[in-house]
């Protein structure tokens, strides 16, 4: 795994927990499998399948933290894919392999979205989902890196925090109560993270800012 500084947008265990709390009770953890080998992964059509979820791992230590809480909650299997992977060398070949998937998780690192090097397979993921003639039609949830990634090809800046980073701080976050959040209710989040992205303040006026930034 790399050394370089940890640069995480926002606290892992938080966003994946606000993405499975509609699962009451954790069922027996599936074992992971890792996509070592280039063969294809051939989904099932029966009934009985486990949903199937590609994690993209950008070399982070709470990686095995995120995927055991997907097992374990989501009841699934997660298959594993390295941001430098040589696997799928055309847009073709990771199309045909994301649309084996239920969904896919881009997970965080200690890279920067703005070094093409550190997020990689993630960019290529996030082109196919939206602007490619190839387009997968997929849920794609970003932790962190994966988070930054999305908002850089968006159109907006991931810049470092002018006040300087926010570890170990606790806010209470409020959501509009809608898609994979509905009926989660206000939760206590705690920030780890030295980078934003620069997106409210182009869309909404100083006052709304000012007011709803943490909202």
């Amino acid at each position: 795994p790399s050394q370089r500084p940890s640069s995480q947008l926002c606290t892992i265990i938080p966003f994946c927990q606000l993405s499975c709390m509609h699962i009451a009770d954790l069922l027996p953890p599936v074992p992971m499998i890792s996509r070592a080998s280039p063969e294809p992964f051939e989904a099932t059509n029966s009934a009985s399948a486990l949903p199937a979820i590609l994690f993209v791992d950008a070399y982070d230590s709470f990686t095995n933290n995120i995927i055991s809480l997907l097992t374990t909650t989501l009841h699934c299997t997660v298959r594993v894919l390295h941001i430098d992977t040589d696997l799928f060398p055309t847009t073709q070949s990771l199309a045909d392999e994301l649309r084996q998937y239920d969904a896919v998780v881009l997970g965080p690192g200690p890279g920067n979205p703005n070094n093409p090097e550190d997020v990689g397979l993630m960019n290529r993921i996030w082109e196919l989902s939206g602007i490619s003639p190839e387009q997968v039609d997929i849920p794609i949830l970003g932790i962190c890196l994966g988070f930054q990634s999305l908002g850089l090809k968006m159109g907006y800046k991931v810049e470092r925090l002018r006040k300087g980073g926010m570890h170990g701080i606790v806010r209470r976050v409020e959501h509009v109560d809608d898609d994979i959040y509905f009926g989660v209710g206000d939760v206590d989040a705690t920030l780890y993270q030295s980078l934003c992205v620069e997106m409210e303040r182009v869309e909404l006026d100083d006052r709304f800012f000012r007011q709803g930034k943490y909202k």
